[in-house]
């Protein structure tokens, strides 16, 4: 069979063009309130609905922000929520009730998929999470379907009563497709709201029974989400995609594409389109969650071929010459691993911090970071952290060990502070653990794109407030430092850090280098 393959744009940001679409998209269908927490591959879509939407708010964190929107949800005002796909884990508790709580109005949830983790700490597929909360996934596909499909997530989130995930995983052109459907107003008429038969007079086992039999008895099609069938007039090789994959379509094949696994009736499709060919390849990315079901149900004389076989790469993106390579060859060995180039990468905003830090690291003191502006610690020049885990990590790591007698610096960005780390600064300052916990005080997200702390605290002064604030809140007790890069040498913040150290806990506020003028 003659099989042309067109090559594949794999993209780190949204198009410009979606990103746009999301956010009209998602004001044509009632939402009226969108709270994101920034970090690639979602920063430009969000950004974008920062523009566009007026009932848009920077989270600090994934989990207060779904938190924010159920609220809205219960008393009818549809919401959505932008994060990247690790960012699902911070919210996961609240998902995971919410999907048995039962819910009001539409959530959906905007994850973006970091394909190749170039910018996350760890391979996600937002896939499997939402199969473990057992809400809806809904992804676009390449024939412009993304307004069909935040109409479908709309509608499938009120008439099931649950949070909808919509997933990006690249750039999907906006121009073709059905357009906009009307899904109801919740501005004016009747509004969905949370239902109390559920939420207050069920127990909570009630409620997860209830969630079982809702789901099981909602059966009827959901316009946009079925699967799309595109056969040849041979049936030699199938190919099923799920999502960005299908970038690199062969023509003249006999193609599966899937939009969301829920339901018999489109496990029904797969197990027929298995059936009639003898080779199956299973195109998805980043991981193969598609694919394990598939192998469970290739009936004998029936192959299916794709990253569990070793015909295609184990993790990431997948490009046109891994789908050549999988129709023409065996499977490959793929026992490689890339390693980061090296190269001097000075942070002139903190370097006289980050030089002093790197100092005591070589004198011993354990040093954890977390994976915002402090990750910088981690490279040349400095090579100064023992350890970068996630956002917000960095004051709960050091806090471990110093329990182990190991001297400890946390070093964490403002921004970070806020998002995970003041439960873990609340720990250090009850339990007197001794750690002394450095703040990158510059009031922005730098490593996101600079997006402002808080509405109060988007410059270095008014952010030194405003963290001065919490730390004092959080631990009366506790010193807190000044270190202003501008005003200080290595030399004397090795000084400034080493007394600290000797009568830990404490915190040390660092200012920000002032930036050179234009």
């Amino acid at each position: 069979m003659d099989i042309t393959i067109r090559g594949a744009d794999v993209s780190h940001c949204q198009g410009a063009c979606e990103c746009g679409a999301v956010a009209t998209n998602l004001a044509e269908h009632g939402v009226e309130h969108c709270f994101a927490v920034p970090g690639a591959p979602i920063t430009h879509v969000a950004e974008t609905a920062a523009e566009l939407l007026s009932g848009f708010e920077w989270s600090v964190n994934e989990k207060v922000a779904v938190e924010n929107a159920l609220g809205l949800s219960f008393i009818g005002r549809r919401s959505a929520v932008m994060c990247k796909q690790n960012g699902l884990n911070v919210a996961f508790d609240a998902l995971l009730n919410a999907a048995v709580h039962s819910i009001g109005a539409a959530l959906v949830l905007i994850v973006a998929d970091d394909l190749d983790c170039s910018r996350s700490t760890a391979m996600q597929d937002s896939r499997d999470l939402a199969e473990i909360l057992r809400i809806p996934l809904i992804e676009p596909t390449l024939d412009g379907d993304l307004a069909h499909c935040i109409s479908t997530a709309v509608r499938l989130s009120e008439a099931e009563s649950v949070p909808v995930v919509l997933r990006l995983t690249g750039t999907v052109p906006t121009g073709a497709g059905g357009g906009p459907e009307a899904v109801g107003d919740t501005v004016s008429g009747e509004r969905p709201r949370l239902d109390p038969a559920v939420a207050q007079r069920l127990t909570k086992l009630g409620r997860v029974q209830h969630r079982r039999l809702r789901r099981h008895s909602t059966g009827s099609p959901v316009p946009g989400a079925e699967p799309m069938l595109a056969c040849a007039d041979t049936h030699e090789v199938g190919l099923i995609y799920f999502g960005h994959s299908a970038v690199a379509a062969p023509d003249g094949a006999c193609r599966l594409t899937l939009r969301r696994l829920d339901g018999d009736r489109d496990e029904k499709e797969i197990a027929r389109f298995v059936e009639e060919h003898a080779r199956i390849v299973v195109l998805e990315s980043p991981l193969p969650h598609v694919e394990r079901r598939i192998r469970e149900q290739v009936p004998g004389g029936h192959q299916a071929i794709g990253r569990i076989s070793g015909h295609l790469p184990p993790e990431g993106p997948i490009g046109a010459d891994a789908i050549s390579r999988a129709l023409a060859e065996g499977p490959a060995d793929w026992r490689h691993v890339q390693a980061k180039t090296s190269g001097d990468s000075t942070y002139p905003p903190f370097h006289p911090a980050f030089a002093a830090i790197a100092d005591l690291r070589r004198a011993g003191v354990f040093v954890a970071t977390d994976v915002g502006s402090s990750v910088n610690l981690c490279y040349a020049p400095y090579e100064a952290s023992d350890a970068a885990v996630c956002l917000g990590s960095a004051v709960s790591v050091a806090g471990g060990a110093a329990r182990g007698d190991a001297p400890a610096v946390a070093v964490i960005g403002d921004y970070a502070l806020l998002h995970t780390g003041l439960q873990s600064l609340l720990d250090v300052a009850v339990r007197r653990i001794p750690v002394v916990v450095v703040v990158l005080v510059n009031g922005t997200q730098d490593k996101t794109g600079g997006q402002p702390l808080a509405p109060s605290a988007d410059r270095p002064d008014t952010a030194d407030a405003l963290i001065d604030r919490l730390v004092r809140a959080v631990g009366p007790d506790l010193p807190v430092d000044r270190l202003d890069c501008s005003a200080t040498t290595a030399t004397a913040a090795v000084a400034q850090l080493n007394s600290r150290l000797a009568d830990a806990p404490g915190v040390v506020l660092v200012r920000e280098s002032a930036p050179a003028p234009a």
